[in-house]
Order: structure tokens, then sequence, then C-alpha cells
């Protein structure tokens, strides 16, 4: 389930008051460190906390009453029931077990037997806790909303009733088939729908506040502008949140799991946020750029959600060109929309100060914008040649594209890194913001090169090469990110001078080779480059790497503005070389035959210790390491 949380919206609270338990939990159950009693333990705590959610989203509607109030506390109040039912079964069953000593054997009975029951109460709970925010007469529209704690209330009830059946569901998938991995396309695609979700959120935060304040007022609602932008990033965050209830038709044979598929709590959330912001939309003034702007992402997240969920209540797709051209896709929209955010909180300030920061914020913003653009059109072209019959291959494998787009993301990084974070209206969300882009865009680029070299059989190394690639891309730059931010932090210190700015040239030294080490990577032209492993590319940035380690060990962490805080984002930068210089060395070993370690097959199996082919790549990666630290130190 928290998959479809992973990288949430970060400009919306949902959430926030509640910590998921599944992803924590199961993982304990499947690798013996939890029992199947302390597991039932857990559940009754979450449980406990549904039950209070519903209870606490009661009480808030019955002191506010009904008027100016979009929630049925009748609905809530049959939810309650539902949830205590299944509340009191697990009472039953732990107080049972606890007074045997087969407590282990009833517990592990009770998730193989009796959970798909208690599933279904809680699945006619959530549906009744769903519906509790429209009545009978008149669909929910939140820009008519007075009070938003009721609403806040219903949604934090839905996200622990989610990982409450989320938790009984994998549980007993874990007791009645011994699996314990759930389907990767499943997962992927309920990270493209959250991807889709948050950028709609973001999104939603460029509408001019004077553009929703006059539709609420022309509705007659009490709430303000960032109220109702709260309130609809939490139906946007439902929508992802709730596809991980969704089985495809494979899981649900596998299963025989028919709870309350007549109740369709995603597909009803679909619907809503399609109603609501479809209206919101016809109100914008057209001529506005943010609100033609946040129109085209709404729609776009909209369609890709409404295919993911299609698909994954049917069979979702199996080729590799289309799973990567979807999560390229739902990467750059998100990418598109943080941008975008950002831009427009520093564009009244560009108006009067043609500030660097600014300027660099527009053109990333465009230069995302334009990569997007340009798969949209490979997938209508795409479209196109299906429709007339005549697919001559994916648009998306086409080199042309790939170089295309990745030139842009390239582009989109290189300004990224000149933005000072400070100069930000809003630092710490936005530079937020920024990292996160950051993170997509490498994502995109290494996914780029990765179809650019599955188009082309001249150009296509092994898919661990990629893999390989993307590990040493996210190791540079999460160490780029981690010197930049102690870069900026002596900004602050006035007057700098001798030892002080030493260390500070010094900081500034590692970042440039580190960000050297990753244009080099990331800069290769894949007809110069004929494998991903080139010896000399790799080399060239193994010496950069040893540079960077040598620098960083000649830093005083006393001189440092924040010696606690800066001192362990060196330590991690530390640790990232030793690894990233690891890596190279090991693809360098692979890509050269004269320095190949021997095959397996060369070891005789009943050999461990030294025998072993590994152990002895990892031997010759240190030596090969320490003899390029020392030879830099003569």
């Amino acid at each position: 389930m928290v998959s479809a949380m992973h990288g949430r919206c970060i400009v919306s609270n949902y959430g926030s008051g509640y910590q998921l338990v599944c992803d924590r939990l199961v993982p304990e159950l499947q690798s013996g460190r939890c029992s199947y009693f302390s597991f039932l333990k857990s559940l009754l705590s979450v449980l406990e906390h549904a039950v209070e959610s519903t209870e606490r989203a009661q009480s808030i509607v019955g002191q506010i009453g009904r008027v100016g109030c979009g929630i049925d506390a009748q609905r809530l109040a049959t939810a309650q029931v539902r949830l205590s039912r299944v509340f009191e079964a697990v009472v039953a069953v732990i107080q049972n077990a606890a007074a045997s000593e087969d407590k282990e054997e009833i517990s592990r009975n009770f998730l193989k037997q009796t959970c798909n029951e208690l599933i279904r109460e809680c699945f006619d709970a959530l549906y009744h806790i769903s519906n509790s925010r429209r009545h009978s007469r008149r669909r929910l529209s939140i820009f008519a909303e007075h009070y938003t704690d009721a609403f806040s209330s219903v949604s934090n009830a839905i996200l622990v009733v989610v990982d409450a059946i989320t938790l009984m569901r994998r549980a007993h998938t874990y007791v009645t088939t011994g699996n314990t991995v759930e389907n990767s396309a499943i997962i992927d695609a309920r990270r493209r729908i959250a991807r889709c979700m948050n950028a709609a959120c973001y999104a939603v935060h460029a509408v001019p506040s004077s553009t929703i304040g006059s539709f609420v007022e022309a509705l007659g609602g009490g709430c303000s502008a960032p109220e109702i932008r709260e309130m609809t990033c939490y139906l946007l965050q439902e929508a992802a949140l709730l596809s991980s209830l969704v089985l495809n038709q494979e899981e649900m044979a596998d299963r025989g799991d028919t709870a309350s598929s007549h109740h369709s709590p995603s597909q009803y959330a679909l619907d809503l946020l399609s109603r609501l912001l479809t209206r919101l939309i016809h109100r914008l003034e057209p001529s506005c750029p943010n609100t033609r702007f946040f129109s085209e992402v709404f729609h776009a997240a909209m369609e890709r959600t409404s295919m993911e969920y299609r698909d994954m209540e049917g069979t979702l797709p199996s080729d590799d060109a289309v799973i990567h051209q979807r999560n390229l896709s739902s990467m750059l929209l998100e990418a598109v929309a943080m941008t975008h955010m950002v831009n427009a909180s520093c564009a009244a300030r560009a108006q009067k100060e043609k500030g660097h920061c600014a300027r660099s914020i527009l053109e990333t913003s465009e230069k995302v914008q334009k990569a997007f653009s340009t798969i949209r059109e490979s997938e209508r072209l795409c479209v196109d040649q299906y429709f007339y019959g005549y697919i001559l291959g994916l648009p998306i494998g086409d080199a042309n594209v790939c170089s295309r787009i990745r030139g842009l993301v390239d582009d989109a990084q290189l300004l990224l890194e000149s933005i000072d974070v400070n100069s930000l209206p809003n630092p710490a969300l936005h530079g937020e913001l920024l990292n996160r882009t950051r993170k997509i865009l490498l994502d995109s680029g290494a996914l780029c090169i990765s179809l650019q070299c599955g188009a082309d059989p001249e150009y296509r190394p092994p898919h661990q090469a990629v893999m390989q690639q993307r590990n040493l891309s996210s190791m540079l730059l999460e160490a780029v990110s981690a010197m930049y931010t102690v870069q900026t932090s002596f900004n602050a210190i006035s007057p700098i001078a001798g030892d002080i700015e030493n260390c500070k040239s010094t900081v500034l030294g590692i970042g440039e080779k580190l960000q050297e080490a990753l244009s080099v990577l990331r800069g290769r032209s894949l007809t110069d480059v004929p494998s991903l492993g080139n010896v000399n590319v790799l080399s060239h940035i193994t010496g950069l790497v040893a540079d960077a380690q040598l620098l960083l060990e000649s830093i005083d962490v006393r001189l440092l503005p924040n010696p606690m805080l800066h001192g362990e984002l060196l330590n991690r930068t530390r640790e990232i070389l030793i690894d990233a210089g690891s890596l190279c060395i090991r693809l360098q070993c692979a890509g050269n035959p004269e320095y190949r370690p021997p095959q397996e097959s060369d070891f005789d199996p009943g050999v461990g210790g030294e025998g072993n082919p590994s152990t002895y790549l990892a031997a010759l990666s240190t030596l090969m390491s320490a003899f390029s630290l020392h030879s830099r130190r003569q």
C-alpha cells in the first residue's frame, strides 16, 4: 500500500497525523521477526485507530450540524458499526489465543480462515466513509464547504481503514500461498498513479487565490483558498492511496477475493475528483497562464490515472517499451508541476527584480515542459499509428525522441545546479521540491538511456549495466546535493577569511569534482560510447571521485557553520564516494577483459572464502581503490 504513498505530495498535510503500519509490519511477519500473535495485536491497534477516527469525524459533524457541512453523519455511523464488528472479532481471537498454549496456531488459522470475512466488513465501512462526503440530494462540493475539520477527519479515517485492509490482505496472502512479494507491475502502476496525483496537487497550488476565492464566494462557501487547496490535495492523495486496494484479474483468481467488488472506492474517488476539478476549471480565467497550466496538468493526470486503474483491474501491459514510456511520462509530469509551482512563486518577485535565480527557475520549468511535450507527442503518434494499423515500433523507442528528451533533461539538471535555494521565496519548501525534481530528472535521463540502448542493437548493453549506471548516478547526485547544502551554508557567515575561507574553498572544490563526475556520466553520447561500461569514462570518474575524497579528508569539521549537521553530511558523502569508487572499479573490471576476474566456473564449488569470485572482486576493488588514493597523494 505504501508504494502508493511513496514520494507523496509534500505541499499537503495528508497522512501526517498517522504513521502507516503495513509496509513495516508485513515484512516483519514474513521474515519471522514478528509472530502471528504479535501481528494480530498490531492489527488490533490499527483497527482501534480506525474506529476512533470514524467516531471523531462523527463527533465533529454532530457539533457543527448539517448547515455548511457536506458530511453525512449517518453514513459515518454505519461505517463505525462495521469497523466495531471487525475490532471485536480480533479482540476475541486474541483473548482466545492468549489463554491457549497454541496461540501461534490459533492466530495463524484466524488470518488464514477468517480474514476475508473481516476484509469485506472493512470494505463496506470504507464505502460508507467515502460516500459520507455527499448527501443523497446533492453531491459534495468542497467549494461550498464551511468546515475543514470534518473533511480532514474523514480523510484520515479512510487512510487508517485502507491500512487495516492492506494489512489483512497481505497477511492472508502470505499464510495461504506463502507469497511474500507483491506484483511488480502493480507496484509500478501505483507509483505512476501517485506521481500523477502529486502533479495535480502541485498544479492546484499554482492557481491564483483570487480565482479560487471568487468561485467559493459564488457558491456561498466559507473556506479560504489555502483550505480549498488542502482539501483538494486530500482527495488527490486518497485517489493514489486507494490504488493499493485494486487487485488485477490474476490476483483475484489466486485469492478468490470478491470482497466488495461491487463497491469501487477508487473509482468513486476518481469520479468525485473529476467533477470537482472540472467545475473549477470551467470557472477559471482561460487567459491566465497558471490556470491554463493547471487545466492541462489536471486533464493529463486524470487521463493517465484512469488508464492505470482500468489496466490494474484487467491486464497490465507487459511490453517493456510501453511500461518505460508510462514511467517516463509520469515522472516528467510530476517534475513539470513541481518546477512550475516554484516558478509561479518566483514570478512576482522576478517582475520587480530580474534575478538570476528566477531566470534559472523559469528556464528549468520550460525545459522540463518541453521534455514532457515531446513524450506526449510520441504517445499521440503511437496511438495514430495503431489506429491506422501500421505500427512500426513505439515512437518512444526511437533514438531521436529519447535523445531530445535526454538533452532537455540534462539542460534542466544543469540549470537546477545553478540555483541558490536560499534566494527562493520559501527556501525549505521550494528547496525540497527542487531536490525531488532533481532526482526525477536523474531517473528520467537514465530511463531514456535504457530506451535508447534498447532501441539500437549496436549500443544495447546488458540490463545490469543500465541499472549500475543508475546506481552510480544516484550516488553522485546525492553527494552533490549534500555538498551543495554545506556550501550554501557559508552564505550566512560574514566576513569569511582565513581558515574558514580555505574550508569554504575546499567544500566548493569537492562539489565541482562531483558535478564534473556527474556530467561525465550523464553527458556521454551513445554514438561515442559503445558500452556503458566504457573503461576510459569510468577511469575518469574514478579519478574525480578520488580527488573529492582527498579534499574531503582535509576539511576541519569544526570550521563548518554547523559542525554537527554538516559533519554528518560530509560523513554521508564520504561513504557515498567510497561506494561510487568501488562501483566504478567493478564496472571497469567487468568491461575490460584484461582485468576481468576469473569466472565462477574456474573455481572449485566446494571451496569458499578466497575461492569465491565475489570475494575476489571485492578484494580487488578495495586494493585498486587504495592504490588510486595512494598514487594521488604522491
